[in-house]
């Protein structure tokens, strides 16, 4: 397919739309497996078609630094509806610089997939809840700080903080 021409600053050529639509689609079926991931197209929205959330936004921002060298602003990032919007985005020359991480820094973690997910829930409370009541000690997130290893937050610590935050407030 055609790319859209441009001056870019730097020495990173724009990505194929092919090869984002393949990282859009990796995400997408790792995200969300259930609901499958063909048919992603340049006009896919990122939220209501992807379903992507802010979380989702930032891992494919990592995705498209790693495998594209070049990252998008948080501006273009928060701005993008459409995969078009991203491509359109990685294609300019307003990018945001690269941020390297030593190899040491960052890990693959594999996670078994679910036996079930909740039938309906209505709120981020209720999916949060649900996790905590299935698989509690299953690990939610891992920050990667200074330390060597990577902080692992499970559902029952996330909902132990979320509870806390909103005592608090």
């Amino acid at each position: 397919m055609a790319e859209k021409p441009g001056n870019r600053a730097d020495t990173t050529a724009a990505p194929s739309i092919d090869a984002l639509l393949e990282e859009v689609v990796q995400l997408a079926s790792e995200l969300h497996p259930e609901r499958g991931a063909s048919g992603v197209t340049l006009d896919s929205t990122l939220d209501k078609d992807l379903g992507f959330d802010s979380l989702s936004r930032v891992e494919l921002s990592l995705r498209l630094e790693r495998a594209f060298g070049a990252g998008l602003t948080e501006q273009a990032l928060a701005g993008a509806e459409t995969v078009r919007d991203l491509w359109q985005a990685l294609s300019s020359d307003d990018l945001a610089p690269r941020r390297p991480l030593p190899a040491a820094r960052t890990a693959a973690v594999g996670l078994k997939r679910l036996a079930e997910s909740p039938d309906t829930v209505a709120t981020l409370l209720e999916m949060l809840d649900w996790h905590v009541q299935q698989h509690p000690q299953r690990p939610h997130v891992h920050l990667y700080g200074d330390a060597e290893e990577p902080e692992v937050i499970v559902y029952s610590a996330l909902a132990e903080g979320a509870r806390a935050m909103a005592a608090g407030l």
